[in-house]
């Protein structure tokens, strides 16, 4: 099975994420399902026959402090996409403008900074939504001159290039 996936174009592997109903809230990788019920990520198998478990790296975490267990999410995440078995999420940042995008290991480690989208953003909500390697971002700016919506379209293959404007 693992010869016969390695033979097939990436283009060719359906990704079931842009399928899921609760984008943001799971996500759907070759290895498992992973999910953010709440502010920690859990981990459940492919064959779906155990109880998600929480996807931290540390045998002797007590699991309640965002401080030490490597469960939660960055502060200021709220959804939780996979593309390519890695996972992404944005997070609206503390000490600057825009909306950081992470990418972590399907182990929850090796978490890092993709790109800082929309630098100039700083009094917004957004929504956001992914599948085949992109994400969707619906970001509503409030301004002097009254609120202005954007969709825009990100590759996850190479994030620091500038949005598409799909909408505004």
């Amino acid at each position: 099975c693992t010869e016969k996936k390695a033979l097939v174009a990436e283009s060719d592997v359906t990704d079931f994420n842009q399928y899921v109903k609760s984008q943001g809230i799971y996500a759907c990788t070759d290895h498992g399902w992973y999910m953010i019920p709440r502010e920690q990520v859990y981990y459940l198998s492919p064959d779906l026959t155990h109880v998600p478990t929480l996807l931290c790296a540390k045998a002797d975490c007590d699991h309640g402090s965002p401080d030490t267990c490597s469960s939660y999410l960055t502060r200021s995440s709220y959804n939780l996409f996979a593309w390519n078995n890695m996972l992404y999420y944005p997070c609206m940042p503390m000490g600057h403008d825009g909306i950081d995008l992470y990418q972590m290991g399907l182990d929850g480690q090796d978490r890092k900074v993709l790109a800082n989208l929309f630098p100039g953003a700083n009094d917004y909500s957004m929504i956001t939504d992914g599948g085949n390697g992109y994400l969707t971002v619906a970001l509503s700016e409030y301004t002097v001159n009254g609120d202005v919506t954007t969709l825009y379209l990100i590759s996850l293959a190479d994030p620091a290039t500038e949005p598409a404007v799909l909408f505004s």
